[in-house]
């Protein structure tokens, strides 16, 4: 499924409560899609829920991992042959950069490998 029209959309994410100064829980739901041919008509859709606990090391910088358990499998045909595929598990690590822009407010951006 790695195609170049592959959209991944994260949605309804949920914060916990800190356990420690700097620590955090959250998780949310993962969609995945991709087109089966060049019409766009024909697409397969996968569902993940994801878990991330990451570490604020200070105002500006942060690492985080995440966890994901697939949900849903995808059965498609192709080309008349029944294919299936779908999501089993995805771990991975990033670090984070913060921009504090308000009192309670800051902006993050999230690099990283899964």
């Amino acid at each position: 499924m790695k195609k170049p029209a592959m959209v991944c959309a994260a949605m309804g994410v949920i914060g916990a409560p800190a356990f420690a100064q700097g620590l955090y829980v959250d998780g949310g739901y993962q969609h995945f899609s991709a087109e089966l041919n060049d019409a766009g008509d024909d697409a397969s859709d996968v569902g993940v829920l994801v878990a991330h606990v990451g570490f604020d090391l200070g105002t500006f910088l942060g690492v985080e991992a995440e966890g994901g358990i697939g949900i849903n499998d995808a059965e498609d045909t192709i080309a008349g042959v029944e294919v299936e595929g779908g999501v089993n598990y995805s771990l991975g690590f990033f670090g984070r950069a913060y921009l504090p822009v308000g009192r309670n407010i800051r902006l993050y951006a999230r690099g990283g490998y899964v």
